[in-house]
């Protein structure tokens, strides 16, 4: 970095660090090169530790990119939406919701991540249900949470099993 590049391209800089350092290392190193003027992209796995320092995403899958965002944005647009339902078909009732990304069946219900806040996110599950009459058949969101990069990244790309 010492002769003060327009763009530095990082692969896995926190890669063998313990995370005490590794966080002190990305955030000392990401606000030396901001008070350069440096770009910089990292290039890594570790969805926690890009989180922490990046503004931006890109999420490539395959060689495809399926993501571009800012990370704020991203934070505010993710959730996991928890579904106590005994419906064998509730994937197919989301499949065409706004920002549908997936659905699993777990422990007696269903896990759907979406692409919008939880509060949206649940508005357009409890549509699908049929509001109170899908309470009524055994079917009602429980609960809904932001999720994290990680967990957004594998709703992505990781295939249905």
């Amino acid at each position: 970095v010492a002769h003060r590049p327009e763009l530095l391209i990082l692969d896995e800089p926190g890669r063998g660090l313990d995370p005490v350092f590794r966080r002190h290392f990305l955030e000392e190193v990401v606000a030396l090169l901001l008070a350069e003027r440096t770009s910089v992209v990292f290039s890594s796995h570790n969805l926690v530790e890009l989180e922490q320092v990046a503004t931006r995403v890109w999420i490539l899958d395959d060689g495809r990119l399926i993501l571009e965002e800012d990370v704020d944005r991203l934070r505010e647009e993710s959730s996991r939406v928890l579904v106590e339902s005994p419906r064998d078909d509730l994937w197919a009732a989301c499949q065409g919701l706004p920002g549908f990304v997936r659905a699993v069946r777990r422990d007696g219900g269903w896990v759907l991540t979406f692409r919008a806040s939880p509060e949206e996110a649940s508005r357009r599950v409890e549509e699908a249900l049929g509001g109170t009459q899908g309470e009524a058949k055994g079917a009602a969101v429980k609960d809904a949470q932001p999720i994290s990069l990680e967990d957004l990244f594998v709703a992505l790309v990781e295939d249905e099993r």
